[in-house]
């Protein structure tokens, strides 16, 4: 059940979510490498004294399984984690939340030790934490501190405001803590990814997608609840209400070194690329921008990894911004994507109007020199004068004739995107409105009838 007030929802279902805050995650550590650990005995020692020292540290917070990988998992794990599938992890009838592989390779006279997780539920991978370790003697200490890295706390989307940009999350098994006090996976900075999944009546997967453009940023930790500031760089992201068979889930995440590729495409078909768009940071307040750089022929920008942990991003094409800022956790995601309003109609529209404008002042004001002009003729009585001025006050160009040439280019600027449109259609019609203001034909003709009455005065 679901009741909403003013942009904000809260859901009914205590037992939900007292479920879900009371059942531990079910983690299983794969371990690849056995060669490099040592003995086929040496190799379950390690895995043993690991899960011994998991469980000593974790507690209830986790139901633990430490096994060897399966042997079409053993190279290419070893060989290179980034090459990992949730397809090559996941058994027909999979039961776990966590599965984390482990690996063991020698490097020289050193061992390393790298943990990757998959979460199930979400089917994301977290990034590989890597150890170094000279000394056999402190391998399990290595893998431990790998694993309890890797691992990323999975969250339940419970509540949110978009007006005052915060969002409420549930943790699984907050009510467990571990039995280590020191051990803390969400403290104020913690950043999660909101993810949406897509079930069957059976509970299965039939989509799971990130949120594009949002991130959460922890602000408060209790054992009920985890307090976000909410970061989006989209209208209305659909986390106010729920739908139909949609799990709204939030995954911790992790900053990196590493940099991001940015693309950006027209919204309207065929999308085509974006080039020499600039994209800048923002920084402590909206107008504390710096760019960045402009995206190439391609429509592509390679975000420097930078200091700060949450960026956020800005799409500009002349003095106009094309989106709200965008945040982008550092390193999160090496390749990114957003489909903007191509500017390039508005930027030229907006120099057509620029130069119709500065066209319409300049003859706005040649207009009221020849009217002041026909007004001192006729109180000098020199009537020659005041209709040559008249003459020439009419051969200037009307405001019909304006309008014409504000339809046409109206009409060759026109585009496919509606909201790029209807700003072009603003910038006509501001311009329009001015035109049949200042370049009202009734003005001249007034001065002709003022000047024909004072003409026939005079001849009385």
């Amino acid at each position: 059940m679901i009741w909403a007030l003013g942009g904000i929802y809260q859901r009914a279902g205590a037992t939900d979510q007292s479920v879900w805050q009371l059942t531990p995650y079910r983690v299983q550590i794969a371990v690849a490498g056995d060669a490099a650990i040592g003995s086929p005995e040496a190799a379950e020692a390690f895995r043993s004294a690991l899960q011994t020292q998991l469980e000593t540290v974790v507690g209830a917070l986790w139901q633990l399984t430490v096994a060897p990988a399966p042997p079409a998992l053993q190279w290419p794990a070893v060989d290179s984690m980034e090459t990992l599938t949730a397809e090559g992890l996941l058994k027909p009838d999979e039961k776990a939340d966590k599965i984390i592989v482990l690996t063991v390779t020698e490097e020289g006279c050193t061992l390393r030790v790298a943990a990757r997780e998959l979460d199930v539920r979400t089917r994301r991978f977290g990034p590989v934490i890597a150890k170094t370790v000279w000394q056999r003697g402190k391998l399990r200490d290595a893998a431990t501190d790998a694993v309890l890295e890797a691992f990323a706390p999975l969250a339940m989307i419970d509540g949110a405001d978009l007006k005052k940009g915060t969002v409420v999350l549930r943790l699984k098994a907050a009510a467990l803590p571990p039995r280590d006090p020191n051990l803390v996976f969400v403290r104020p900075g913690t950043y999660f990814q909101p993810i949406l999944r897509y079930n069957d009546r059976d509970g299965n997967p039939l989509k799971i997608e990130p949120l594009p453009w949002t991130i959460f940023e922890t602000e408060s930790v209790s054992p009920e609840q985890v307090a976000c500031k909410l970061y989006t760089g989209l209208r209305a992201p659909p986390i106010v209400r729920r739908r139909g068979r949609m799990e709204q889930l939030a995954l911790g995440v992790r900053p990196s070194t590493a940099a991001s590729t940015l693309e950006l495409r027209a919204r309207a078909e065929p999308k085509p690329p974006l080039a020499g768009y600039e994209i800048y940071e923002q920084g402590s307040s909206p107008k504390d921008l710096k760019l960045l750089g402009r995206t190439d022929p391609r429509g592509r920008f390679v975000i420097p990894p930078g200091k700060a942990s949450l960026r956020l991003l800005m799409v500009k094409n002349g003095q106009r911004p094309l989106s709200k800022p965008l945040p982008l956790v550092r390193g999160l995601e090496p390749e990114l994507s957003i489909e903007i309003p191509s500017d390039d109609a508005r930027l030229q529209a907006e120099g057509v109007v620029i130069g119709l404008v500065d066209e319409l002042i300049d003859i706005v004001g040649r207009r009221k020199v020849l009217a002041a002009r026909i007004k001192i003729a006729m109180k000098n009585n020199d009537w020659q004068k005041a209709r040559q001025f008249l003459r020439e006050l009419r051969n200037l160009p009307d405001g019909q004739r304006f309008l014409y040439r504000l339809a046409d280019e109206k009409k060759r600027l026109s585009s496919r995107d509606r909201m790029l449109q209807k700003q072009i259609d603003e910038l006509f019609n501001e311009l329009q409105k001015n035109i049949v203001k200042y370049l009202s034909p009734e003005e001249i003709d007034a001065l002709e009838i003022q000047l024909e009455e004072a003409q026939a005065s005079k001849k009385k």
